[in-house]
């Protein structure tokens, strides 16, 4: 038996008796789908549709390193901007779809999952919107949405959204629809993905920094043209040790000891506050169900773990769908969506790797015994009283200080479908839905931050300013 096959034929078997010749006709396969639109309230037939509509299946722009659906969705739909303000981790990236139709606003996107609109997990202000330092920690509102249990996305883009949304769509809406249970036995699935983020090195080809023998021979060359070192740097390398000298502060030979030690101290501050971060998510769920019962469940957890040190992203979720055949004409569906998150990055006033750039390799973090080194750093602010430098150093500031997030949502559905005639369905669905979010920025007492405040060091009582008060009496 012979079989021949083609690309766009169907396969054809012809059992072969020995003949000279074989005349074989082909026919062609060709299969037509139909293609809908899913809009939130109805189910359109993409011919029918006038609308300005991008559709895509979730397992066409899946990508393994990416924790939310958001990150996903860059450079899949047309006319759609996806911009991020931050690298940290864990940040929600500003979606446009229509361009901004506001100034002061919101400009984001409505969303709008197995037809309930979603809300963001905070109620924050226009002006909080439109700030990347915050907004984008605290997540948008499908945060807390696992990638893993979508099945597709549709993307609605012109102003007929408006027609079903309100003004609230002038931003354009994201439809998600969610996996749901299948006829059949019980199929569980595993999902699992790694990331491994690399962090700088001196050694890249694209960071050109000098090391501590070239910036102290850097300082010296600028010593020698006379040039006027601003008063606010740190007064480390050879420009601290000249200062300490012409200052009378010491004499010439500790001056020479000075210089001498700072050319070897080569300090790695890319090892010191990045680190090679792994990441990774798994997901467990389980479907199957009959023809009255059909049922969907899935748990997943995600850790994001940023470069710098001590930043992080984790997340648990759980989903839990039922449909009911409850008879011939009447359908309901229950779903159970909870979700956990926590973060923690570093506080607004610190940036690990812009410091890890822009700091002299001159400068040591640890003395020889491994306990920290502290250098003068000019504080500015708060009138003539007060030390004008305080002791600094970057990991003391990092690991008595954090920034975090929590929270924690639970949403639950129930939709109800009666068929009345066989091309008109009435359908009534409720949603309840409670969250509740912790942020908050702390810094210990003995950090720079706070004895600027205070006017004075750690072991120091708080200086008043000129004006008689002191931000931080106690």
């Amino acid at each position: 038996e012979l079989i021949f096959s083609f690309v766009g034929m169907k396969p054809k078997r012809i059992t072969y008796k020995g003949e000279k010749d074989l005349t074989v006709i082909m026919e062609e396969d060709f299969q037509e789908m139909e293609e809908v639109v899913i809009t939130g309230y109805q189910v359109l037939n993409k011919k029918k549709s006038t609308s300005a509509i991008s559709s895509m299946k979730m397992d066409d722009i899946m990508i393994p390193s990416a924790s939310s659906i958001d990150q996903m969705l860059e450079g899949r739909v047309t006319d759609m901007i996806l911009m991020t303000n931050s690298g940290e981790i864990g940040v929600a990236p500003k979606i446009r779809i229509r361009g901004t139709s506001t100034l002061v606003g919101n400009r984001e996107p409505l969303w709008v999952v197995d037809g309930i609109i979603v809300q963001d997990p905070v109620p924050i202000s226009a002006e909080e919107l439109n700030d990347p330092d915050y907004i984008n920690r605290i997540g948008n509102a499908i945060a807390g949405i696992n990638p893993q249990d979508i099945e597709r996305i549709d993307v609605l883009k012109d102003a007929s959204a408006t027609a079903l949304y309100g003004t609230r769509a002038a931003n354009g809406v994201i439809v998600v629809t969610t996996k749901k249970g299948r006829i059949g036995k019980p199929v569980l699935s595993y999902s699992h993905s790694s990331k491994i983020t690399r962090r700088p090195r001196y050694t890249d080809r694209n960071i050109n920094l000098m090391n501590s023998q070239e910036r102290v021979r850097f300082g010296k060359e600028l010593a020698d043209q006379h040039y006027i070192f601003p008063t606010q740097m740190p007064l480390v390398g050879y420009e601290g040790a000249l200062y300490r000298l012409q200052s009378g502060l010491t004499d010439y030979d500790t001056f020479l000891n000075e210089v001498t030690w700072y050319e070897q101290v080569n300090t790695d501050w890319f090892d010191i506050l990045t680190r090679d971060a792994y990441s990774h998510s798994h997901t467990l769920n389980v479907s199957g169900g009959s023809d009255i019962v059909r049922y969907y469940a899935s748990l997943g957890y995600d850790r994001d773990n940023g470069v710098s040190n001590t930043t992080y992203t984790e997340r648990y979720t759980v989903t839990a769908k039922m449909d009911v055949q409850m008879t011939s004409k009447m359908l309901m569906a229950i779903k159970l969506n909870g979700n956990v998150q926590k973060k923690n990055h570093l506080v607004s006033t610190l940036d690990a790797m812009d410091y890890a750039y822009n700091t002299t390799r001159a400068l040591p973090c640890f003395n020889e015994d491994g306990s920290l080194f502290y250098y003068e750093r000019y504080r500015g602010g708060y009138g003539g009283q007060g030390n004008k430098y305080l002791h600094y150093n970057i990991v003391n500031e990092i690991d008595n200080s954090s920034s975090g997030y929590d929270g924690k949502g639970i949403q639950v559905d129930l939709n109800l479908k009666y068929n009345i005639l066989p091309t008109w369905d009435v359908t009534a669905t409720g949603s309840y839905s409670v969250s509740s979010t912790l942020q908050e920025d702390w810094w210990g007492d003995k950090t720079a931050y706070v004895a600027a405040l205070k006017n004075g060091e750690y072991e120091d009582k708080p200086i008043p300013g000129d004006d008689g008060k002191c931000i931080l009496p106690y």
